[in-house]
């Protein structure tokens, strides 16, 4: 490009002397390729199966474990880990395949014998959850205090039978009590508060009722959170002797 030397600024000012340059253009630079997002990482759930893995052989195996780490002497850590085993003259527990006609409990070999099972094993909603809260284990029976928590998107027909399913969040406190006999787990007894299901389900108005929600769940886990306010006399009571 030239600039002569009559060539004035926007301001009228003349310049000094004339000039020429040169103006090279370039491409423009193509844009930078985006980062591809992070995969998100997977949660640990119970995936809809029961502690210890997805068939009734491997909940034994899991369970019989822990038996036979008190029985010989060791202790079960939090994790679930068996530590110090042995030192204990008790002979240890045998597992056997499946719920055998040894096991006194009818109803155990029935559920076993007629597959019944799946109604349980595997029959839980995708994103069911389980947090462990305590754990005592004895020679032949062991009691589990845990959160148990789903999303009710299909049918739970062990808790909820004949219920479709809601769309609802709900989380519990849950109590499972599992006992071997010949080697064999003879039972799991499960306990939990039904009222709060059905209030988490939109079932029940607790309303006017002395039942609780999701708070029941809350409090397991926070021991800080208050447990007296289905007491509505607690005010004129507090602070009183027991």
């Amino acid at each position: 490009m030239d600039v002569g030397a009559d060539a004035r600024s926007v301001a009228g000012v003349a310049i000094s002397a004339p000039t020429h340059e040169v103006f090279q253009t370039v491409a423009k630079p193509a844009p930078p390729k985006p980062k591809p997002a992070p995969k998100p990482a997977a949660k640990s759930t119970s995936g809809g199966t029961a502690v210890g893995g997805g068939s009734w052989a491997a909940v034994e195996k899991y369970y019989l474990g822990l038996m036979n780490c008190t029985r010989t002497g060791g202790w079960v850590t939090s994790t679930g880990a068996c530590s110090s085993p042995g030192g204990r003259n008790v002979a240890a527990l045998k597992l056997d395949a499946g719920i055998s006609s040894k096991v006194s409990r009818p109803y155990a070999k029935k559920l076993a014998v007629g597959a019944d099972c799946s109604h349980f094993i595997g029959g839980n909603p995708p994103d069911t959850a389980m947090v462990p809260i305590s754990r005592t284990v004895g020679t032949d029976q062991l009691v589990d205090e845990m959160l148990f928590s789903f999303t009710h998107t299909t049918e739970v027909d062990w808790m909820l039978p004949g219920i479709k399913p809601t769309g609802r969040r709900v989380e519990i406190p849950l109590v499972a009590i599992v006992r071997f006999e010949g080697g064999k787990v003879a039972h799991e007894h499960i306990y939990w508060d039904q009222a709060s299901v059905l209030v988490q389900i939109g079932l029940l108005d607790p309303k006017g009722l002395p039942v609780a929600g999701v708070e029941t769940a809350r409090k397991v886990a926070d021991e800080k959170r208050p447990s007296n306010d289905l007491m509505t006399r607690w005010p004129s009571s507090a602070g009183q002797p027991l």
